[in-house]
């Protein structure tokens, strides 16, 4: 449970519809809203929600949306240090099976 002071991530609602995207195809929209939530997070400087980064590699994984997935881990590295294990395994997972070339990332 988020504490009362705490406001929802931009990222939620975008990474969410990404959940539930059955294809590449059918999460165009998705992935418009999630890049655009990346950069609103980034320009807020918006506190870290590692379960939230980690469900949005692993979505974009199945879906094989590398360039979106370079997206997540130019957003991401900085932060990486504010992140669970499991939320950086799973944001690494799918940088190396989407073969992301992002070196700050690495």
């Amino acid at each position: 449970s988020r504490p009362p002071n705490q406001q929802v991530s931009v990222l939620r609602a975008p990474i969410l519809a990404l959940r539930r995207a059955q294809d590449a195809t059918g999460a165009n929209s998705a992935v418009i809203r999630f890049r655009n939530a990346l950069l609103t997070a980034e320009s807020n400087d918006e506190p870290v929600d590692g379960p939230l980064l980690g469900m949005a590699a692993a979505q974009l994984s199945r879906l094989q949306l590398r360039d979106a997935m370079e997206s997540l881990s130019a957003f991401a590295w900085p932060r990486l240090p504010r992140c669970g294990g499991r939320e950086v395994a799973e944001m690494t997972s799918a940088a190396v099976k989407l073969d992301c070339d992002d070196h700050s990332f690495f």
